[in-house]
């Protein structure tokens, strides 16, 4: 939703596709969430995201904040929205961790399930490279520095996946993979790598999905790469 672009599949929504597809949707609870609610909508290259003027009119809830934990709170208070905060966020991303696993099976209404749907799975959340703003192109350094799940919430992730049919998965939402759980990650911008937890993870994985037609590894950081040859 931030970056646009024509995508393979087809194109993310626009504004006013947003405007003419809900403005005349009555009835159910009507949430927007999501990259297009926290940063907007990236209608072109080089210029700010944004959202419609008019959209509090259009939904009954726009959750800048984490759906996960707003949309629990919102059905624990039967869907009253009044009373809810569209800007909470989880303290950890320990705390997403049952949501993903027991949501997996969501992947069979997917019109491209089983054999041409790829899941990805995030990894970690923020850069490294917000201490100094990040990249002009990238709306990971928002998110302040990284936040890694743990391994086995991944790996639990992609079992419960892999369990619902799933054979291509992704390994993204982040601006270096080779940055996962590196050592000082808060305070450097280009962190020295840990090779011993990516290699456990990539084990692990493979033992939960052990026939895998697809592990596709999203980003990587060349200044990281560039600085530590070795590791």
């Amino acid at each position: 939703m931030v970056v646009p672009g024509r995508y393979l599949s087809g194109y993310p929504l626009s504004p006013r596709e947003v405007v003419d597809y809900f403005n005349n949707v009555y009835g159910p609870v009507k949430i927007l969430c999501g990259p297009a609610a926290r940063f907007g909508f990236g209608v072109a290259g080089g210029k700010y995201t944004r959202l419609p003027e008019n959209i509090d009119d259009i939904f009954d809830l726009v959750i800048t904040g984490d759906p996960d934990i707003v949309i629990n709170q919102l059905i624990s208070e039967n869907l009253n929205v009044d009373i809810i905060d569209p800007t909470l966020c989880n303290s950890s991303l320990d705390n997403f961790a049952g949501y993903a696993i027991k949501g997996a099976d969501v992947v069979s209404q997917h019109p491209f399930y089983p054999e041409y749907l790829l899941a990805e799975i995030e990894t970690s959340r923020g850069c490294s490279r917000s201490i100094i703003g990040g990249c002009s192109f990238c709306s990971e350094p928002a998110k302040g520095t990284p936040k890694f799940r743990k391994i086995e919430d991944i790996t639990q992730e992609i079992a419960m996946l892999y369990r619902n049919g799933i054979k291509h998965i992704r390994l993204g939402n982040q601006p270096c993979f080779f940055s996962y759980q590196s050592i000082n990650a808060d305070s450097e911008e280009f962190p020295r790598p840990n090779p011993s937890a990516i290699e456990k993870l990539l084990h692990e994985i493979r033992l939960v999905a052990p026939e895998l037609k697809t592990l596709h590894i999203d980003n990587a950081n060349p200044g990281v790469l560039a600085r530590y040859p070795d590791e």
